[in-house]
């Protein structure tokens, strides 16, 4: 698990989470915490990412973003709004 604590990276971040990190920070959001378990599953597919987010502007805020894959995890960031007031996608 990679935790990003106060907008410290721990060293082992993969190149897949930092992608999503530096997606995410583009639109104005902080990362909590990314989690990554091997997708299973007998009835449906379970696990994936998981990403606690934050936004940067706005204390009160909190979300979290799950998918199976990167394609997944990138299409639910891109459809976020601007956390800085810059429109959907700047």
């Amino acid at each position: 698990m990679l935790v990003v604590d106060g907008g410290e990276v721990y060293e082992n971040e993969t190149r897949a989470r930092r992608r999503i990190r530096k997606a995410l920070e583009a639109k104005g959001y902080t990362v909590k915490s990314i989690e990554w378990e091997p997708v299973h599953g007998r009835h449906g597919p379970t696990g994936g990412w998981f990403i606690d987010i934050g936004s940067a502007t706005d204390p009160t805020y909190h979300n979290v973003l799950a998918g199976l894959n990167m394609g997944d995890v990138m299409w639910w960031i891109d459809m976020l709004e601007d956390a800085r007031g810059e429109g959907k996608n700047p």
